[in-house]
């Protein structure tokens, strides 16, 4: 019986593939996803930016702030370590924790922290990542004459800003409800090594003006002039150890060796979690455009991200913006139907950062993973009766001795076709793609069962024992819609158009 389902699996997942290509070129649509943020929380006002008050904490002894310049009191915490904040507020909203940060230890993984306001938990795995950059400014070469990827160094510097969960799920920093007057918070380490922190406190968050908002303020600014390249391997700063220049032989990167392996792309860039930024230059003030040279090479899968100039998303078209499969390295400068989207620059240096999001997919995942879990209940409940039962072919009142079973897997199956819809709607095509195909075999595979509900405890080794279970498969669809891998060769900034 496994061995049929497994064929089976194999057959629904070819035959999903089929779309995938023969097709000719997609035609995408984001109008929908562009504009609906509802699921973007934001502060009612715009102006709170409040530093916490240091009430206690039972850290170690700072001996060296290494340079600290900021105007909070420093504090060193490690693991079950914690410090506590007053926050005074004229006004009850909703804010974002920021915090100044300086990571004590080799930083290969994230220190994390978790927050209690006014006694209750409000998150329980805040990130303080550390930065990154290539060892050396300029790559070495073996004797063949092929470049080496560079080692890594931890930047020891403060950093700074808003506060994002582990996953980084969200747009906008995640904002908590905070009341009028006085508010405890408290900051206890649950993972990673020692930490100095610095001004730590509560800041407005909210959505940027709209591009037609954005361009009706500045569009009367004039036009910049020149350009500035910014090679994608040579990162100024970064958040993680993933992301790391890479060799392409596409004829359209650059830089460009037909016999030696050159640096030329950066990869392994691909989660919501990863931040690149990069040092640009504007040559006068005015409006620019922004390009990038960009690989995605995912199935019918767009992939978004998020841009910020100088630390600031300058308008919400940028906070998630699609990156459609193109299948080869491609230059794509920023817009809409055609029209290129603008950005005011000041004359001088600018940073221009990228970051993988996946805002847009984060109630999907909460629906996956509730089934899931739910699927592995469903199995646990069966196997406690049915694995005692030597007789595979044993006819079961399922209603009376596993009441409810039939209408939660009704009800699963309901679940993964909303699931389904709402990816296509994210992706802007009613196209498939590899989590989508994985999806469409789970469901299916619950409608088998469902077929015949006498025999279902019989066959509960399908809903989650072996990597061609329904539960696996839906696991494997998870993974495929958390990471969307990106590979970029470089950015441009140009005098707009």
């Amino acid at each position: 019986m496994r061995r049929k389902l497994a064929i089976v699996t194999a057959l629904i997942m070819i035959v999903g593939m089929l779309p995938l290509t023969g097709c000719g070129r997609t035609q995408y649509d984001f109008n929908e996803v562009e504009n609906d943020w509802s699921d973007v929380a934001s502060s009612e006002n715009t102006d709170i930016d409040v530093s916490g008050s240091l009430v206690s904490f039972d850290g170690d002894a700072v001996t060296d702030k290494h340079g600290y310049s900021g105007n909070g009191q420093v504090v060193q915490l490690s693991e079950e370590k914690s410090a506590t904040y007053s926050v005074n507020l004229s006004k009850k909203d909703r804010l974002a924790f920021y915090a100044d940060y300086y990571i004590l230890h080799n930083g290969l993984s994230d220190s994390e922290i978790t927050i209690k306001l006014n006694g209750e938990v409000v998150s329980e795995r805040s990130s303080l990542k550390a930065f990154w950059r290539n060892e050396d400014g300029e790559f070495k070469k073996d004797s063949f004459g092929n470049e080496i990827v560079p080692s890594q160094r931890k930047i020891d510097e403060w950093e700074d800003g808003y506060l994002y969960e582990y996953d980084y799920s969200t747009v906008l920093a995640p904002v908590y409800d905070f009341k009028a007057g006085v508010n405890t918070v408290e900051v206890s380490v649950n993972a990673g090594g020692s930490f100095l922190l610095g001004d730590f406190g509560v800041r407005s968050v909210n959505l940027p003006d709209s591009y037609d908002d954005y361009i009706a303020k500045n569009g009367s600014k004039g036009y910049g002039s020149g350009s500035f390249k910014a090679e994608a391997e040579n990162f100024y700063i970064k958040n993680t150890l993933s992301a790391v220049p890479g060799s392409s032989a596409a004829v359209n990167v650059t830089p460009y060796h037909s016999y030696a392996s050159v640096l030329n792309v950066v990869g392994g860039f691909g989660n919501p979690d990863q931040i690149l930024s990069y040092k640009v230059n504007a040559e006068k003030d005015g409006l620019y455009n922004i390009s990038l040279n960009y690989l995605n090479d995912n199935s019918n899968r767009t992939v978004f991200v998020k841009f910020e100039v100088d630390g600031v998303t300058p308008y919400r078209e940028l906070l998630r913006y699609p990156l459609v499969e193109n299948g080869s390295y491609g230059t794509h400068t920023l817009g809409k139907d055609g029209k290129f989207y603008s950005v005011y620059l000041t004359k001088g240096e600018h940073t221009l950062s990228v970051k993988i999001d996946g805002s847009l997919s984060r109630g999907v995942q909460k629906m996956m993973t509730s089934s899931i879990n739910e699927l592995n209940d469903i199995y646990l409940d069966l196997k406690q009766i049915a694995g005692t039962v030597s007789d595979g072919n044993r006819e079961w009142d399922v209603e009376n001795d596993f009441p409810g079973v039939v209408d939660k897997l009704k009800g699963i199956v309901s679940g993964l076709k909303l699931i389904s819809g709402d990816l296509k709607k994210i992706n802007g095509a009613d196209i498939n793609y590899q989590a989508l195909i994985y999806i469409q075999t789970a469901t299916q595979a619950v409608e088998s069962l469902l077929k015949q509900p006498k025999y279902i405890p019989n066959k509960y080794a399908q809903i989650s024992e072996g990597s061609g279970s329904i539960v696996q498969t839906l696991a494997n669809a998870l993974a495929d819609v958390k990471n969307t891998p990106l590979a970029i060769d470089k950015f441009e900034v140009h005098a707009a158009d």
